[in-house]
């Protein structure tokens, strides 16, 4: 190769690397200022952010985690229901996710409440040795009258938990009986 192709090339591939984003590094980085302008109370700006990181990186489950948080708060649940199952098929382990996805089809108010309870059992799947999903979803049973299933899950619950979680926990076994 000539000098002259060679430095034609060189100067070629330099403009394109300068010129193309790091697509995982920006959508991350628009993440972090997100959740910064989270922090200052501005949700105007981080949902700006979040959708920017998701324009950039459509399956970024952080973002699409955040983002579905955000679209709760301005009352748009079928927007959240998405946002919450990309997170998903992001990190199939985000027990937040799924367990957002289910109190929201819930607040949908949804004929039939057995796709949210779906949701709150793959959140338990997800982080089994978590004590959080199951006292989610424990929750949901007293609210729907499923108190067999509500002591089973904080029983449950309380082998996985400690400190002031178990007593906690205790105090809920209590009332229940």
């Amino acid at each position: 190769m000539s000098i002259m192709k060679y430095h034609i090339w060189t100067s070629a591939f330099i403009l394109c690397v300068l010129s193309t984003p790091s697509w995982a590094e920006t959508a991350a980085a628009l993440v972090q200022k997100g959740e910064a302008a989270l922090a200052a109370h501005d949700a105007a700006t981080a949902m700006k952010y979040f959708d920017q990181a998701l324009e950039l990186e459509p399956s970024n489950g952080e973002a699409a985690f955040e983002r579905a948080k955000m679209r709760l708060r301005i009352h748009d649940a079928k927007g959240a229901i998405a946002d919450f199952t990309t997170a998903t098929l992001a990190d199939p382990k985000n027990a937040a996710a799924f367990d957002g996805r289910g109190e929201t089809k819930i607040k949908l108010q949804q004929p039939d409440p057995k796709g949210a309870f779906e949701d709150f059992q793959l959140a338990v799947d997800a982080t089994p040795n978590k004590p959080e999903p199951l006292l989610v979803r424990a929750s949901y049973f007293v609210q729907f009258g499923n108190m067999a299933g509500a002591i089973a899950d904080l029983k449950k619950a309380r082998e996985l938990a400690d400190g002031p979680m178990v007593e906690a926990i205790d105090k809920m076994l209590e009332r229940l009986k």
